[in-house]
């Protein structure tokens, strides 16, 4: 590896597919005198496709035949993380240093669904119908930052000491909210639920 030179060096990298997937990252590097000080940061998108058609029949004791069932779900779920860097040393002494460092990463998951339940008796007519329009969200982050003193004494070996103070916090969050409209059996109606969760 080369050393970095005296003042500002960085880079800048993207990449994008025709499906969508995409990722951008860059990093800066600072060095002057007793100080490096550093960062970097990305982000990604990894969009996920599923369709589930499922066909079958369920025993009606009352007619004694079998009703047709089918449903059909189209979820898109784009995958999506972040991530960022932030770092800092400086020589106090030739064999002190003082080092800062802070990071953060974020993953979050949207799934949109579109839904359609049908059951059907054996002529066609319809028993039981609705489409529910609704998307599940999962995301969590963590953020953590750090603080070292680090002093190496004379000697051979490793004979350093090193004070440090260390943070971290993660929050994770859920959120479900969806729309169900029922069309059989009459009359039509909407039923409307979310649910959020968040722990910290």
């Amino acid at each position: 590896k080369k050393t970095a030179p005296a003042g500002p060096s960085g880079g800048l990298r993207a990449n994008y597919g025709s499906s969508g997937h995409a990722n951008v990252a860059g990093n800066v590097v600072y060095q002057k005198g007793k100080l490096t000080a550093v960062a970097d940061a990305g982000w990604r998108q990894d969009p996920q496709k599923l369709q589930i058609d499922t066909t079958g029949s369920t025993f009606d004791p009352a007619s004694g035949q079998f009703d047709t069932r089918a449903q059909h779900e189209l979820t898109t779920a784009p995958l999506q993380q972040w991530n960022g860097h932030l770092g800092a040393q400086y020589q106090l002494t030739p064999k002190t240093q003082l080092i800062a460092d802070a990071r953060y990463n974020a993953v979050s998951l949207s799934r949109y669904d579109d839904y359609a339940f049908l059951t059907a008796r054996p002529d066609g007519a319809p028993l039981a119908a609705y489409v529910r329009d609704g998307s599940n969200t999962i995301a969590q982050d963590v953020a953590i930052g750090q603080l070292m003193l680090r002093h190496q004494f004379a000697g051979q070996g490793q004979n350093d000491i090193v004070a440090f103070f260390n943070h971290t916090q993660t929050n994770a969050r859920t959120e479900s909210p969806s729309t169900n409209f029922f069309t059989v059996p009459p009359p039509p109606f909407t039923v409307y639920k979310d649910q959020l969760a968040h722990v910290r």
